[in-house]
């Protein structure tokens, strides 16, 4: 029978962060994972052609740290960079919001919670060091930067999918 110093539950990215620390470092670890594949957070689902993330995640070019980490997991060379598209379902319709047309024709907001909400784009867009966030929910910001109707109708549903707010 095989035996294990230590039995990790969960193949999410923290599981798998822990799996390969501990093993780097002598121990037998077991990763056990009730879904039919690894990636906890970070898997997607396939629908109409379309690639869907289960939950609000993605790679961004710049996010050093995930990237140093995919190196030393040494799979940077298996991701695919893509385009990214955003959409907004309400009542079965499907509204782009990839560019500021997109978001001009959104119909959940009107003409100042738009511009409301190119603000804050712009804001966040300008940041360069976001420790000044580190102890803030998200919500809260959003709600005093955007108003509670830009929350309400644009973050808080992506949001409650990262159990965020």
């Amino acid at each position: 029978m095989n035996q294990y110093d230590v039995i990790i539950i969960g193949a999410g990215i923290t599981g798998l962060s822990a799996a390969l620390h501990l093993s780097r470092n002598g121990k037998k670890v077991l990763v056990v994972e009730k879904a039919n594949e690894p990636g906890g957070l970070l898997a997607g689902y396939s629908l109409h052609g379309y690639n869907i993330e289960k939950f609000y995640h993605h790679i961004l070019a710049g996010d050093e740290t995930l990237l140093g980490f995919l190196d030393e997991l040494q799979i940077t060379d298996k991701l695919i960079w893509l385009p990214s598209s955003v959409g907004y379902l309400i009542d079965r319709t499907i509204y782009k919001l990839d560019t500021p047309t997109d978001i001009l024709k959104f119909p959940a907001l009107n003409f100042w919670d738009k511009m409301k909400l190119a603000l804050l784009v712009t804001r966040v867009r300008k940041t360069k060091d976001t420790s000044q966030y580190d102890n803030l929910l998200a919500k809260d910001w959003l709600i005093q930067h955007a108003g509670i109707k830009v929350y309400r109708h644009f973050f808080q549903t992506p949001l409650a999918g990262k159990i965020w707010n």
